[in-house]
């Protein structure tokens, strides 16, 4: 939803472009949830507290580190994202990481796995 929002600040997409793109990544996100390939978890305070040494040491953005700790403390089989220097780090960390752009065909293995 933020990077949504930051385009539509700088000009990049209309208002009702905006409200497309919010409710086709709602709509999506509901039916991933509903279909269970997607888990929302709480941000709880062991998570946070993994998070801090990779910002520390790896030098890596709040919300990343958030994402691979979380990833690493709900057991996730592996942690999909098409932010390449996400999936290196959370590499880095021991985590299993598919570029959901690249590695298509990974991305339907782990999902017919499950």
């Amino acid at each position: 939803m933020g990077t949504f929002d930051e385009r539509r600040r700088r000009g990049w997409l209309e208002e009702d472009e905006f409200r497309e793109a919010s409710k086709r990544f709602a709509d999506e996100a509901l039916k991933l949830l509903r279909l269970r390939v997607l888990d929302v978890v709480p941000v709880l305070t062991p998570i946070l507290a993994e998070a801090w040494p990779l910002i520390m040491n790896q030098h890596m953005y709040e919300a990343d580190a958030i994402q691979i700790s979380t990833c690493a403390y709900s057991n996730c089989r592996a942690l999909l994202s098409s932010d390449e220097s996400l999936i290196e780090a959370a590499r880095k960390s021991g985590l299993e990481a598919v570029d959901i752009e690249k590695e298509e065909g990974d991305v339907r293995k782990l999902i017919q796995e499950r």
